[in-house]
């Protein structure tokens, strides 16, 4: 249906949807799907460029990261555009990456990471129109 193309292909509330070969093509509409977000130049920048580097904070002796609420203006749209960017590359990869990808985790992580990307798919599929 016109529908199941338009999610194959990529619509606007869908990252395109990463198909066998196409590797480049896929690249270039991700980056264009992903500039036309809000805050885009920043969620680009995050793939391109890696995570934000989560500044640090010293408290009585002790160094420790910051946490999201004493971070800048900047530093937490970033943090939020970082999010953003891995979840828009989940969505746009087909289950088998996602399970190949889950299955080189560490024994772990992988309870977190599957109810994360299971999640991420269950919100993706209720926000669809």
């Amino acid at each position: 249906s016109l529908a199941d193309k338009a999610i194959l292909s990529g619509a606007d509330n869908r990252p395109p949807m990463l198909e066998k070969d196409m590797y480049d093509s896929w690249k270039n509409r991700m980056e264009l799907y992903m500039l036309n977000r809000l805050h885009g130049r920043m969620i680009l920048e995050s793939v391109e460029q890696g995570p934000l580097i989560w500044p640090s904070v010293e408290v009585e002796g002790v160094t420790r990261l910051k946490k999201y609420l004493e971070l800048s203006a900047t530093k937490a749209i970033q943090a939020d555009c970082d999010v953003k960017a891995t979840n828009i590359i989940l969505q746009g990869l087909p289950p088998e990456v996602n399970t190949k990808f889950l299955n080189t985790l560490p024994a772990e992580w992988r309870t977190d990471a599957s109810s994360f990307v299971n999640h991420n798919a269950y919100m993706a599929s209720f926000s669809a129109p």
